[in-house]
Order: C-alpha cells, then sequence, then structure tokens
C-alpha cells in the first residue's frame, strides 16, 4: 500500500468501529425490504423513482467508491472520482430530477433505517443505567421464563449484544450511534454525499469523511460547469495535482486563498468606491454660502446644525465631529450625489433593494422529497429570468421553498443582451450574495460593469453545463498585478431543479386604479405612522384593508381610524383587498423611494395585488398575496414557476 492509501485508509482501532450494523452495508433492495419490514410499507408504497440502466449507473458509482475505499492501489482517488460521478449525476447543475429523487428516496430508506439503529441504542443506555442504579437487574432485562427455545435463543443474543455494548467506555459507546444524511444544507453537501457513498455513518469515522469530502470539495471547484464522463479523467487529474494527499493540502489552501483573495479584492473595490466619492464631494458646487468662522472643520469639512422653517434652512450653528465621522458625512454624499452611471447596474440593484421584502428563512413545511417527514426547508430568496407569455425574457424575484411569497416581475428598457435570453435560468444563491454586495452602495455601482454572456466559456476556455453567465468588470482591480478585473457569475437552467420559486398563477385583476407617490407618502406619514407606535406584538398581529370605491381609497388598520385618500381616475365600483400590515407598510415604503411618480394597481379579490410603474430604466411589477380574516395568507393565485424542459449540451 502506497503511502497515500495508507493515510487515507488508516484502520480504526476500535470494537465500536468494527461493529457497524449490517444494515449500513447492505444494498438498496436489502435496505427497502428492511424499511418494509420495520414500517409495514408495501410495494406500492415504495415505488422507485429510477430504473434500469440509470440506477444501475448510480448504485454502481456507489459500489465502485466503497469498492475503491476497502482496497489499496490508487484507492483514495479511486474512490474519490466515484463520488464525484455520484454528485454530479444528483446534485450538480447537470443532475437530473429522476437522480434526484432516487437520491432522496435512498436517503429517506438509509436514515429510516439509522432512526431504528440510533433508538435501540437508547434502549441499550437506558436498560445499562436501570442496572446500574440498582433499578433492575440482567435478567430481568432479558427474562427466558417460560419462553421457547427459539426465543430463548433470540434473547440471548440480544443479551450478549448487551454485554458487549456494557463493556465499552463512554466514548465508545457515543461513536456507535449513526450520523443521518442530510442534503437540506447545501455547506455540508460534500460531507453528505461521502457519508452517504461510502456508508461511513459512525460518530469514529468523522474525521475519514472529513479528508474525503475536502478532496472531493478541491476537484468540484475545478469541474463545477464541466460534464465529466468517465471517473478516470479525475483520477488523472488528482494524479497531475499531486495525488490525495498533495490535493487535501491544496484544499485547504485554495480554500484559505480564495478566502483571502475575496477580501482582498472587497478592500480594493471598497477603497476605489470611498475615494471616487471624495473626490467627486469636492467638485460639488455649493448650495449657499454664509460668512461664518469654522472652529471644528476636519479635513475642510464642518457639520451644521440646522432648522427647516417654511422652505428656509435656518442654520444654528456648527458641531464638533471626528475623522471618521467626516468621511461617514462625506461617503454619504457622494454616494447619494451623483447620478449613476451605468444602467445595466441600476436595475440590479433597484430590483435586488425591491427584493428586501421577501422574508426569508421561514419554516415552509417543505421537505426535500414533498413528503411530510425529513427536515423541513427554509424559505429563500430566488432570482430567474424566464420567458413570459410572449416569449420575452423577464427577471422574477420571488421565493423557492415556500408555498406564499411577493413576487417581483421586472425588465429593463434598453439591454440587448438580456433580451436575448432564451433560457429560463436562476441565478444560485451565493451569487445572490454576491450581486447584493457589489451593488450595496451607488459608489460601488458606478465602478462595476455588468453584462451577459449569452455562449459562456469557463475562465480556463472550456465550455460549461451553465447556459449563461453574468460577467462583472470592476474597475477597482483593472490594471492591478495579480487581480481578476472580470469576474463571472453562472446562471444554471431552472427546469431541472426539483423545486421550483413562487410566481402569478392566473392573476385575473377587477379593477385599475392610479396612486401618485405624494398619496403614498401622505400613506405612510398618517395611519401607517400611528401604526408604526404599536407594540411589536400588536403591529404583527393586524391586517390592513384597502377599499376602493369609486375615487376613493380608504385604508382601515386593524384597531385604527380608517383613512381616505383620493384616487386620480375612479375605480368604477367598490372592492375590498386585505393584506398583513407588515407587509403592506413595508411594500409601501418601498415605493416611496422608487424613481416614479404614479403607480398601477390592479386588484384580484380572490388573492392578489400587483402593483406596477416604469422608471427610466425598467418596467417593475410587485403582486403581493393578500390574507384572509385570520391573518393566513391567500394562495389561490400562487403557484410553483412552470417552466419548459431545457436541453443542456455536454462539455467539449
Amino acid at each position: 500500500m502506497d503511502h497515500e492509501t495508507e493515510i487515507a485508509h488508516k484502520p480504526v482501532d476500535s470494537e465500536a468501529s468494527a461493529s457497524v450494523s449490517n444494515e449500513m452495508r447492505v444494498s438498496r433492495r436489502e435496505v427497502s425490504r428492511e424499511e418494509r419490514v420495520s414500517y409495514g410499507k408495501t410495494d406500492e408504497d415504495s415505488k422507485e423513482p429510477l430504473v434500469g440502466a440509470e440506477e444501475r449507473k448510480l448504485v454502481n458509482y456507489m459500489a465502485n467508491a466503497q469498492s475503491a475505499y476497502r482496497s489499496s492501489k490508487d484507492a483514495a482517488m479511486e474512490t474519490v472520482s466515484q463520488l464525484y460521478m455520484l454528485w454530479q449525476a444528483t446534485l450538480s447543475n447537470a443532475k437530473t430530477e429522476g437522480a434526484r429523487a432516487w437520491l432522496d428516496s435512498e436517503v429517506k430508506v438509509l436514515n429510516s433505517v439509522i432512526d431504528d439503529h440510533n433508538k435501540d441504542e437508547i434502549v441499550l443506555s437506558t436498560r445499562l443505567k436501570n442496572i446500574a442504579d440498582g433499578k433492575t437487574t440482567l435478567d430481568q432485562e432479558y427474562p427466558i421464563e417460560g419462553k421457547s427455545e427459539a426465543e430463548i435463543k433470540v434473547i440471548e443474543q440480544q443479551k450478549a449484544l448487551f454485554l458487549h455494548y456494557s463493556s465499552l467506555d463512554t466514548r465508545e459507546r457515543s461513536h456507535r450511534r449513526k450520523i443521518a444524511v442530510d442534503f437540506t444544507d447545501m455547506k455540508t453537501v460534500y460531507t453528505n454525499i461521502t457519508r452517504f457513498g461510502l456508508r461511513l455513518l459512525d460518530g469514529i469515522e468523522t474525521d475519514v469523511v472529513s479528508r474525503y469530502a475536502k478532496v472531493l470539495w478541491f476537484v468540484c471547484q475545478h469541474h463545477l460547469e464541466e460534464a465529466v464522463e468517465d471517473p478516470a479523467d479525475i483520477v488523472a487529474w488528482l494524479k497531475e495535482h499531486g495525488g490525495f494527499e498533495a490535493c487535501l493540502r491544496r484544499a485547504a489552501d485554495y480554500r484559505s486563498d480564495e478566502d483571502n483573495d475575496e477580501k482582498d479584492d472587497e478592500r480594493i473595490i471598497n477603497e476605489d468606491a470611498d475615494e471616487h466619492a471624495r473626490s467627486f464631494v469636492a467638485t460639488l458646487p455649493a448650495k449657499a454660502a454664509i460668512q461664518l468662522e469654522s472652529k471644528f472643520a476636519t479635513d475642510g469639512y464642518v457639520l451644521m446644525v440646522g432648522r427647516a422653517n417654511g422652505g428656509v434652512m435656518e442654520v444654528l450653528g456648527e458641531v464638533p465631529m471626528t475623522e471618521n465621522e467626516v468621511k461617514r458625512a462625506v461617503l454619504h454624499l457622494g454616494n447619494e450625489a451623483e447620478t449613476p452611471a451605468n444602467d445595466n447596474c441600476e436595475f440590479f440593484a433597484r430590483v435586488m433593494a425591491l427584493s428586501e421584502i421577501i422574508r426569508e428563512g421561514d419554516d415552509s413545511g417543505l421537505t426535500r422529497d414533498n413528503t411530510g417527514s425529513g427536515p423541513k426547508l427554509k424559505g429563500e430568496k430566488s432570482v430567474v429570468i424566464r420567458k413570459d407569455e410572449n416569449g420575452r425574457p423577464l427577471l422574477v424575484v420571488s421565493k423557492r421553498y415556500s408555498e406564499s411569497s411577493a413576487v417581483i416581475h421586472a425588465r429593463p428598457k434598453a439591454w440587448d443582451q438580456f433580451d436575448q435570453i432564451h433560457s429560463d435560468v436562476f441565478l444560485p444563491p451565493k451569487n445572490i450574495a454576491r450581486v447584493e454586495k457589489d451593488l450595496s452602495s451607488l459608489a460601488k455601482r458606478r465602478r462595476i460593469d455588468y453584462n451577459f454572456d449569452l455562449a459562456p466559456k469557463r475562465l480556463d476556455g472550456k465550455k460549461p453545463m451553465s447556459p449563461i453567465s453574468m460577467e462583472v468588470r470592476y474597475a477597482a482591480l483593472e490594471g492591478m498585478p495579480g487581480k481578476k478585473p472580470i469576474k463571472q457569475f453562472f446562471w444554471n437552467a431552472l427546469a431541472p431543479q426539483d423545486h421550483k420559486p413562487i410566481d402569478v398563477d392566473h392573476f385575473d385583476p377587477q379593477f385599475t386604479a392610479e396612486l401618485d407617490v405624494v398619496r403614498v407618502v401622505e400613506l405612510l406619514n398618517t395611519p401607517y405612522k400611528e401604526w408604526l407606535g404599536l407594540a411589536r406584538g400588536d403591529k404583527n398581529r393586524t391586517n390592513t384593508d384597502l377599499i376602493f370605491n369609486g375615487k376613493d381609497l380608504t385604508v382601515q388598520i386593524t384597531g385604527i381610524s380608517p383613512y381616505t385618500v383620493q384616487l386620480e381616475k375612479d375605480v368604477g365600483g367598490k372592492f375590498k383587498l386585505t393584506f398583513n400590515s407588515r407587509e403592506l407598510y413595508d411594500l409601501f415604503s418601498r415605493l416611496e423611494g422608487q424613481y416614479a411618480e404614479k403607480f398601477i394597481i390592479k386588484g384580484d379579490e380572490a388573492g392578489l395585488m400587483a402593483i406596477s410603474w416604469e422608471d427610466q430604466i425598467a418596467y417593475f411589477a410587485v403582486h403581493q398575496p393578500m390574507v384572509n380574516a385570520k391573518g393566513q395568507t391567500i394562495t389561490r393565485r400562487l403557484a410553483p414557476m412552470r417552466v419548459k424542459a431545457t436541453v443542456m449540451e455536454a462539455a467539449e
């Protein structure tokens, strides 16, 4: 055995490890039988999502990985290659719905057996404690009086297992507990696919799982957008990079270097944005000048306290401020004052700012395999480009892993590359976070350029699996040694995803109304100002009725006097829409900051209101779901997004 394999496969000298239950090592078919015996399930209850060659391929990946793990020559690298193929088929952007369904079914069966095993461990632990405390005896725990010969044989076997358990120390007993496999948290996906593929489920095997998961992660980072057809290619790649142990070290260095590079890039980008904001403020013309000697000037700037009085600003005096306070004030002024230079960035920035009305992290009640069992998925913001009913691309921001969400639709007025997108794609969560960070301030946006690549290639020249990518050019990084001024964010095909985000479904508006921004501000400053004064618990329990009657819009918040404003036009009837007060306040607060003077409201009393507007760069619409009298969201006009299948070409 070579040094690399010897380290990777060093056996654990422990009876606890050797006593891994047979259920953990058996095949899919055997585990399925075990599950049916344990839970009384029929063959009809246990239909398998895949049959034939595709299922055999997935099972072979697991079998080959386990076989390589137990063998000698190049075992570690071969193991990783098979785990990679399993990951690619079931969890990567190239996965199929059938393969992912197969994985979810396998995990459900495996976790059922793990759960039974861990319950048995609790029984053994309880019996041991009862005997140690003198509450019972060994013979009382395993009585044989009056039992048949066959029953006595089973009891003696159980007793022998208990005696072995009682001979272990506390640490060894804790290692007998199995660790369940969970793919709901994508941060641990490589650990879980390793644990699942190799059936390394004991706590004592955590270190081994961690080693393989790190190397698998390292391989995946270099093949994320590349379709690999032969696991031998992964073995060859690992050898080119020094073998298993070398890649294990490189994985740690790569993650560290990647984090350090990211932090350094972010520092440079922020400093560049700050410097340009300061330079801009230095050239701003003064709005007014007064003859007054400064006492507290810092870097040539002063902070004045004034009083608004009937359209006149009365200067009361100067107050001291620190250098950091000066810096923040100057940067704030520079950030707010300059007209944005890049419409593409502004489009995404305005949509992402608007999307803050979408609350994440709620318990959806949904699970990965759409059954009632297993860990519940948390609501997660989703950014999608899909084709509308006319075949034109539309940006949709809502939530997935949820049954309800505000839904934002947006389309830029003049962005050629956007108009040429013909695939239904979504932006992965990590890339959403990157976009939000990039566009968080106007000062940064002025130094960034966003655009789409409709025939993308990876930076290494190979063809990716993603249909489009977003190229981001950072002016701050141009010309800097060792820096890459252009970064690439891939959008993934939406069709293969198991859970589609929420979208509008069969919206049938009964009326149209116009509301200007002055009325929006009036509502925020009057009925909602009173609502803001309520205790937090009281605010969250209130509903708001919007009553449209002719040219009147009456806002009726639970427990607060109704307030009426005038609409631009008569709606031609009387209609009532009911919303959660917090959600409607968040929406109106966002409307106040839009670059628009007028908003079009369309209402469907069956459960949805749409508010649309346009500014100089884009069209926007927010679809807000209603609630019933009990405050429960009405989902009648919402449904998982429907998309057409996308055929992806394999990488060349």
